[in-house]
């Protein structure tokens, strides 16, 4: 059964930094607990689909990601 998970969260970052981890899909493994491999699927801006693997007791699982990057100008946060 798929199952899908949908959740939004602004973070008070640098957004060039913030865009720069999110979008290099092949380092998630570097950073991301259990990850054991990642990859860019698509890029279609703003829209970058990737696929993390993992291997957690012995069984082998994937969770493809999907991330629009929208950039949030302070001016706007704060209204």
């Amino acid at each position: 059964m798929d199952k899908q998970i949908t959740f939004e969260r602004v973070i008070d970052v640098d957004h060039k930094k913030a865009f720069e981890v999110v979008s290099n899909f092949d380092k998630y493994a570097e950073f991301i607990p259990g990850c054991s491999g990642s990859s860019l699927i698509e890029r279609k801006h703003p829209v970058e689909i990737g696929r993390l693997d993992f291997h957690v007791l012995g069984k082998d699982y994937f969770i493809e990601s999907e991330n629009t990057c929208l950039l949030y100008t302070s001016d706007a946060a704060d209204e």
